[in-house]
């Protein structure tokens, strides 16, 4: 919180990088377990990019994904599916490998409230994402299994589940 106030001080409340702050403030809330209270600040950094970044920068994503997951943590699981349905499209359009995640996440909500087909859309999409592009190993992995729990929850055959929960554990 200090941080983000010097550099609102030092650089104005406007600055992209007083926005990373603040946004590193509610990442701390967060790490903190206090999600209710991270949630107004991420809304403010992700406001605050939107208007001093532009429509598609990977900060944007961010601050949608770190939105999202404290709006899951307390039960908006509607909201969180919003954003991160919109961390992903940002990163899609910046080509950010980190889509995957936001993907997984958004499938994983999905699971959570018992809708596996509309997870596995999400998921596979993000199985592709890392098909397609150098994805960080456990955000495959995770994408993986959580894709291979969708397929067992909307009643795939066996062997494509086990094959794909295998190659989750291989990253």
């Amino acid at each position: 919180e200090e941080a983000w106030r010097l550099l609102s001080t030092a650089l104005g409340e406007e600055h992209p990088d007083t926005f990373q702050a603040l946004n590193s403030y509610g990442a701390a809330l967060g790490s903190a377990e206090r999600y209710e209270a991270a949630i107004p600040v991420f809304e403010r950094a992700l406001e605050g990019y939107k208007k001093t970044l532009g429509a598609a920068h990977p900060r944007i994503g961010t601050a949608a994904l770190n939105l999202a997951e404290a709006k899951r943590r307390v039960g908006r699981l509607d909201e969180a599916l919003a954003h991160f349905a919109e961390a992903a499209a940002v990163w899609e359009k910046t080509g950010f490998s980190g889509r995957s995640l936001a993907l997984a996440s958004q499938g994983e909500v999905l699971l959570e409230q018992k809708k596996p087909s509309e997870a596995l859309l999400a998921l596979e999409e993000g199985v592709a994402v890392c098909g397609h592009q150098a994805c960080e190993p456990i955000d495959e992995g995770q994408t993986r299994f959580l894709f291979a729990r969708a397929l067992k929850a909307a009643g795939r055959p066996q062997p494509h589940v086990r094959a794909q929960a295998k190659r989750a554990l291989e990253l």
